[in-house]
């Protein structure tokens, strides 16, 4: 993909408007998979009253780093899972508008 081509894709991509936030996931989620990446919801923000979401982060399954505590435990009960985050910085945040 030249870099003419992702400018395009990025453009259209900033422009989406989604009803809910599942439906913001469901897009990510659609995008991840054709171009190879798994997808998980991370942060997000509420209004003070607490009552709806303004804010969503949605980022590719790998991102971030296993925890050091959970890798320099001495005594391990169970065998060790296999290391998933490797600190992918793929990402997606959604807002919502607030003009409407």
């Amino acid at each position: 993909m030249s870099y003419l081509e992702s400018l395009l894709e990025y453009n259209e991509i900033v422009k989406k408007l989604f009803a809910t936030e599942e439906e913001g996931f469901q897009f990510y989620n659609n995008y991840g998979f054709e171009k190879g990446f798994s997808v998980r919801r991370s942060y997000c923000e509420w209004d003070n009253s607490h009552n709806e979401m303004t804010l969503r982060k949605f980022v590719c399954s790998r991102q971030g780093f296993r925890e050091e505590k959970q890798l320099k435990r001495a005594i391990k009960k169970r065998k060790p899972r296999n290391i998933t985050r490797v600190g992918c910085l793929a990402k997606f945040v959604i807002a919502r508008d607030r003009t409407t």
